[in-house]
This record gives C-alpha cells, structure tokens and sequence, in this order.
C-alpha cells in the first residue's frame, strides 16, 4: 500500500509533524502561551483536513497507516492543545475540539483519554452535568474505551447519579451507571523513617547500617549490622538478620577487640520495599522495573508472532524494532489464531518446556532491538529463565493475553515490584505506594486482573515514621 497517494500528500503531512514539534517543544519548556499560539496557527489546517472529508480515504487503508496522513498528526497535535486550552481555563474551547476529535476518524486509540476530558471538563469546569453523563454513556458503549478510562468514565457516571446535587432524571439513570466491581489485592504495610527534607519530592528513607572491624589475633574481619532489615541489595544472597548483630564467627576465637562505624543508606519506596520482601518473605531475587518485566516476558515468547512478516504493511523497512499495527487492535486480529494458538501451548507448559523457550529466543536473538524487551532488564540469560519459570506457563498466558489485545493500553499500570525466588519456585507482584499515595485507575484494573488470574499480588503502602537518625 502507498504511503502518501500523491506529493501535495506528503508534504502536508511534512508541514503537520514540523507544528507538532513546535507544539511538543513550547510544552516541554512550559511556555504555555506559545503552545496555545501554535494551536491557534495549526487550527486552520486541521479544519482543512476535516473539510477534505478524509473519512473515505480513511475507510480505505488500516489505521495505523493513517499515521503518515497530516489528518492523524494534526490530531495529535490537537489532542495536546486540549490541556493548552484547559490550562488557559477556556473549557469551551477545550469541549468544542474534543467533539471535533471524536468526531474524526483519526487516532481511534485516544477515544478513551478524549471522552474522559470531556466528561471530566463539562462535569468539573461548566456545571453541564446532563450533557457530561450523555458523553459517559456513550463512550461505554464504544469497544475501544477501555481499562483505565473506562473505569474513570463509570466511577464519575455514578458518582454524578448519586451526588446529593443530583436532579430526579439524573438519580433515574444511575442503572446506567453501576459502580464497576473490581476484585482487590491484598494490601501490607510497612515502614520506613523518612529522610528530612523530601516531603513534596521523591521521598527517600534512611536505613541504618553498621561497619565492624574486628581485629584478632589471626587478623582483621569486616562485618555489617543494621537494625531492622539488611542493605543488601535484592537478589545478591545477603543475609539478613533483625538482632543487629553479625554473625562473627567461632564465640572461641582468640580475644578480639572491635570498633563500629556508623553509616546511613538512603533507600527509595521501591527499594525499600524489596528490603522487606526479600528479608522476610524470602525472595531473594528482584526487579524494580515496573511493566518492563512483563512486556519483556512479552516480547520473549511471542518473537517470531511480532515479528512475522507475512502480515501485510506492518513492516516498511529493516530497521523497524516493532510492527507498525503493533500498539493498536489490528495487531490482535491479524494474528488471532497464532497468537491464541500459543497462549494454548504457554498454558500447558511446564517448566522444562518454558526454560527451553527462554533459551532458544535467547539465544538466537539476544541483542535485537525490540520495542517491547529491554536485553538488559536480566542480568543474563539465566535471570530471565528463573524469572520464567518461577511465573509459571498459566499466569504467562494470562498476562500475554491481556498485552496481546490491547498493548498500548494495558503497557502502563503494571506492579512496581516483579520478584521470584527460586527456592520456592514462586514469584510475588507487588505495588509501592509512599506517603500520600493511591493507586492509579490502571493499577486498579490490572490488580483486579492478577487476582482473577490467581497471581500473587499486593500493594504495600510504605509509612513513614519519623525524621531523626537514629543515633
């Protein structure tokens, strides 16, 4: 399939992508009255666009194709200059071009973010309640709104049915609106002394550690001892020990005399976190990555699936690190009956089975660039292994389900903590709130996925306790 149909083509959409910049540029400087300028020069072109009535055009080629059309970057750019609008407080404006973008046939996979504007600015900002549960209503009833808009979207129609403010024909459509039922993880808590100075930052805790040097007869012995849990890092075999004291050896060794240091770590939530987890619960191995991991365990067992080219137009060169439908619904139905196949085949496989797999795309591939896996997320291939096999081939097919159907969408939200133990052949998600901080409406739904799926996962807030070292 061409790309651009004609020259007038390309070099709008030359001419589109040269405002985005300068729209993405005035926003990464915070100039906001420039970036509102920029919406206000671009506006023209995309109404133009919107004149032409691409919708035909559109009709006739896949949407992540219309990506090099100047209607989808002007799109984009648009989409930007909603919060450029609403930043300058002109709520009608902002409403105004959201509907324009419903309207559009471009960047489909924003219609979630795009109704949750809406809602949100005509609820929030203009008082037009009614009008913001008929966007609600019908932004459920599309397909493509999903995972945390939808949930967004639901919790703000219900709650606007039952305000105390509400009216008697809004009270009558609370049916339409039933408060979506998540299953939850299991919540801990645990905690930390906070390091003075970072309320308002990233907050940072101090964990005591002390360096011994014992000098005997037969020579000098370093040790460590800390009081609650070890400084050793997640996954390198330290030993942890909550008396404080370290292990020194034979009680019956000759007469020592011995002199402690001091010391203080700064340890972020997560860090902190997988202290506890590998000290009292005994997953010595870890990774702080986020959804890294899970896309990792993507891209591993289904290489050749993302990278098959017999799919047409999802590969224009040799040098792409993922399909061009990769991040949109086509990816899904394009492959449905490989990509379901091996979700049948990842279901029955036991750990022999899913080792050798690692192995084999490891070996062939280690250092092919691939959007969704970092190489160096393992510390080699043998991490990645154990990791895979202390997962398990039911929970890998859940997860790689839920990335197969909708990747962009479900990419964020994911547990901050993967850790596995090999010891115990089992592995824990866990979710690090700091002070002051709650889960996202994506880690909601994600969590309600993990424990549907049977998961072990949980969300460990991290209290802070005081702001004194301890002496």
């Amino acid at each position: 399939t061409k790309l651009f149909p004609d020259r007038d083509s390309f070099l709008r959409f030359c001419a589109a992508l040269e405002l985005e910049n300068d729209m993405l540029a005035a926003k990464e400087n915070s100039h906001w009255s420039t970036a509102l300028e920029v919406y206000q020069s671009a506006r023209p072109a995309y109404d133009e666009c919107i004149e032409r009535k691409l919708w035909s055009y559109a009709a006739d080629r896949p949407q992540f194709l219309l990506r090099f059309t100047d209607g989808w970057v002007l799109s984009r750019l648009m989409t930007h200059a909603v919060d450029i609008l609403e930043r300058h407080r002109m709520y009608g404006d902002a409403v105004a071009l959201l509907r324009t973008l419903l309207s559009s046939p471009f960047c489909q996979s924003s219609r979630g973010r795009w109704y949750d504007r809406l809602a949100l600015d005509l609820d929030q900002h203009l008082k037009l309640r009614m009008e913001a549960l008929d966007a609600i209503e019908a932004a459920l009833k599309e397909d493509g709104v999903v995972t945390g808009h939808r949930l967004a979207l639901q919790q703000r129609g219900a709650r606007l049915c039952s305000a105390a403010s509400a009216t008697e024909e809004m009270r009558g459509r609370a049916d339409d609106f039933p408060a979506p039922d998540l299953l939850t993880a299991e919540e801990v808590e645990i905690t930390g002394r906070m390091y003075p100075g970072t309320t308002g930052v990233k907050s940072y805790f101090m964990q005591n550690y002390a360096t011994a040097t014992t000098t005997t007869t037969t020579g000098t012995v370093a040790a460590s001892a800390n009081g609650n849990i070890s400084s050793a890092t997640v996954g390198d075999g330290g030993d942890c020990d909550s008396r404080g004291d370290a292990d020194m050896g034979d009680a019956t060794a000759a007469p020592q005399h011995q002199q402690q240091e001091r010391h203080v770590m700064l340890l972020s939530v997560e860090e902190l976190a997988m202290e506890h987890y590998r000290c009292v619960e005994g997953y010595e191995c870890g990774i702080h990555a986020e959804g890294s991991s899970f896309s990792a365990l993507f891209g591993l067992f289904f290489w050749d699936l993302i990278f098959d080219d017999g799919v047409a137009d999802v590969f224009r060169n040799a040098y792409q690190a993922m399909p061009l439908d990769f991040y949109t619904m086509h990816f899904y139905e394009k492959r449905q009956a490989k990509i379901d196949q091996r979700l049948d085949e990842l279901r029955s496989m036991d750990s022999e089975a899913v080792a050798a797999h690692v192995t084999s795309v490891w070996t062939a591939h280690n250092g092919t660039y691939c959007g969704c896996l970092n190489w160096d997320l393992f510390g080699d291939m043998q991490q990645a292994v154990d990791f895979s096999v202390c997962v398990g081939g039911e929970l890998l097919a859940g997860i790689c389900s839920l990335l197969a159907k909708g990747y962009r969408h479900r990419r964020g939200g994911l547990p901050d903590l993967t850790l596995w133990s090999n010891k115990k052949k089992a592995c824990k998600f866990v979710e690090v709130k700091g002070p002051n901080d709650r889960l996202s409406h994506k880690q909601h739904v994600w969590m309600h996925h993990f424990v549907e799926m049977g998961a072990d996962v949980e969300v460990c807030h991290v209290r802070a306790v005081g702001g004194k070292m301890l002496r």
